[in-house]
């Protein structure tokens, strides 16, 4: 008796695992931070700063040479820690999630991503947000601190891009 138990209770939890497996969570917000579902995500509580002490973002994007886009992230107030990705949370440091089309990519570690042809199938708009250790967004006045731009056409077969960088200011 105790193997049937033992193999009825082990085919319920396949089953179990397996409809947990293709379930998804969709959680909708402005911010591309509250739509990623991954565990790094998990912790949900903004870190506000005050405006005036706040780091600020600006993205832009390049036409690589041969393929994707170089995103370059220039930050204000703003230091760069993966060594201390999951650890405590320091003022005005942490790293990055790269978002495409509201959707997490990505960590970023620091000021320069390559981004792959790939990676941005899904779609034309990129966004970055800053984030503490614990990965939870830094914040102003409640609103999440980040930038977005629209990735410009990928390079031509000659290597030229095919129009200017876009930038956000």
């Amino acid at each position: 008796m105790k193997q049937v138990v033992g193999v009825a209770g082990a085919t319920i939890g396949l089953l179990v695992l397996a409809g947990c497996a293709t379930s998804t969570e969709t959680v909708s917000s402005p911010s591309p931070a509250a739509k990623s579902s991954s565990a790094d995500s998990m912790q949900s509580d903004l870190h506000e700063v005050p405006a005036t002490r706040a780091p600020t973002v600006s993205l832009k994007a390049i036409p690589d040479s041969t393929t994707g886009w170089n995103i370059h992230i220039a930050t204000k107030k703003w230091t760069w820690t993966p060594e201390d990705t999951g650890g405590a949370v320091e003022p005005n440091s942490g790293h990055g999630h790269l978002y495409v089309n509201g959707e997490k990519i990505t960590r970023i570690y620091g000021p320069w991503y390559f981004l792959s042809e790939e990676e941005a199938a899904s779609g034309n708009e990129i966004s970055v947000t800053l984030n503490a250790n614990d990965h939870s967004p830094w914040a102003v006045d409640s609103q999440g601190i980040s930038a977005e731009t629209v990735l410009p056409p990928p390079a031509t077969a000659s290597g030229t891009p095919s129009s200017s960088p876009a930038q956000t200011d």
